[in-house]
């Protein structure tokens, strides 16, 4: 979707290709963003409002369904744990499709992206790459047209991790949406929900909920009504790593909100 992170202070020139059009832009990064310093903020202030504000009450509680308190606590230190995760390669390892290489001896932090059966979590990860002479785990996998790393995992594969469930994928994750195995969060309609409903919907989001449309999946770590934003922990087509998105651009990307029952 043309979606460009940044990762650190800096500057870089991008250069923008699509048929015969092509532009570059010359990007620089201003200021390094603590986001876990943010999501504390953010969840101190949503403390304050609860206990001012009626209206925080339903946001704010766990009791809206059986997914707890302690739930949502380890969901999100498990999905923290994949992205804290540092390891070093011993060997150059490709990324997804070749965008980029893990490169030799530079420690890396966050599990890398891959679509493999080898969905693992931090743990298995770090098993696999101590045994990697027994798994091939420096040979990259190779899936038609796609290259990625045989260990790691995708979108829905950090979700499922951290959520505790069975592996499955974004799609049938929206099948199982439709057919109420999980919880929409706030009122739309799934077939086609509207930028304004989604919006409404977002205002009620909390910290181990997840966003999804086909394709794509990340899970909330806080969600800042004031601002109209949430800072997510995600997986990416490079490695996961902690994000920030707006409710304009979640809203526009027709993101559904659910949670676990």
């Amino acid at each position: 979707d043309g979606r460009i992170i940044g990762d650190s202070n800096g500057k870089t020139i991008l250069t923008i290709k699509y048929g015969s059009f092509e532009k570059v832009i010359p990007v620089e990064v201003l200021q390094y963003l603590d986001l876990e310093m943010e999501i504390e903020k953010t969840n101190i202030d949503n403390n304050k409002l609860a206990n001012t504000e009626p209206v925080w009450e339903d946001i704010n509680s766990f009791a809206l369904n059986s997914y707890s308190k302690n739930d949502r606590k380890k969901t999100l230190k498990k999905a923290k744990a994949m992205l804290e995760m540092t390891w070093t390669p011993s060997q150059d390892l490709i990324g997804w499709n070749k965008d980029d290489y893990f490169k030799k001896n530079i420690k890396v932090k966050g599990m890398p992206y891959s679509q493999t059966i080898n969905q693992v979590d931090e743990i298995q990860f770090k098993s696999a790459i101590k045994n990697y002479k027994n798994n091939n785990f420096y040979s990259p996998y190779i899936n038609g047209k796609n290259s990625m790393p045989r260990y790691g995992n995708d979108c829905s594969g950090f979700l499922c991790i951290a959520w505790g469930i069975d592996r499955t994928n974004t799609w049938n994750l929206v099948t199982d949406l439709t057919n109420g195995v999980y919880k929409k969060v706030g009122t739309y309609s799934i077939k086609n929900p509207s930028v304004e409903e989604l919006k409404l919907a977002y205002k009620k989001l909390q910290g181990g909920d997840a966003m999804l449309r086909g394709g794509h999946t990340f899970l909330i770590a806080s969600n800042n009504v004031n601002k109209s934003e949430v800072i997510a922990y995600e997986q990416t087509t490079m490695k996961a790593r902690e994000v920030i998105f707006t409710y304009d651009s979640m809203a526009n990307g027709k993101y559904m909100p659910f949670t676990k029952k």
